[in-house]
């Protein structure tokens, strides 16, 4: 009876890390989403103000001009 309560124990200890260490892969992971899109808005601002040409903008977000043309319509 021990033996089982111990290893529910374990198990309910390991349950737990991992889902902490999921919540926080999941938090770095939108962290990087939300610079990554605060990046490409920046950058469409800067262009459609006509303070960036539009071959810099393509080279900053490291994107096609399809891409781009994508980005204008979605921050549009």
């Amino acid at each position: 009876m021990e033996l089982s309560i111990r290893s529910q124990d374990e198990f309910h200890d390991y349950l737990e890390r991992e889902c902490q260490a999921a919540a926080e892969k999941g938090r770095e992971e939108g962290r990087k989403e939300g610079i990554k899109e605060g990046e490409e808005k920046t950058v469409v601002y800067f262009y459609k103000k006509g303070l960036i040409p539009r071959d810099v903008a393509i080279a900053k977000l490291g994107v096609t001009d399809q891409n781009f043309e994508t980005l204008l319509q979605r921050y549009s």
